[in-house]
């Protein structure tokens, strides 16, 4: 694992592209990863994701994703 650590089995930055690949927001991906006491720089975060989004590759967990994702009523 990273400096970050582990996310589901996986590195934290592999799952916030796996996130990016997901079409996740900003505001999504800091909400589970502070509700799961994960601290990553909102730059890391913002990273990750839009290399997910250009299809750099991240985790096999799109399965545990959907039930991890926040509600778009908690968007703040």
């Amino acid at each position: 694992m990273g400096k970050l650590g582990g996310f589901l089995g996986f590195p934290v930055t592999a799952a916030i592209r796996t996130m990016g690949v997901e079409g996740w927001e900003f505001w999504e991906v800091k909400k589970v990863l502070k509700d799961k006491n994960i601290s990553a720089a909102d730059q890391t975060m913002r990273i990750q994701l839009c290399n997910g989004r250009k299809g750099q590759k991240g985790a096999p967990i799109r399965e545990e994703l959907k039930e991890l994702r926040p509600n778009p009523s908690e968007k703040p």
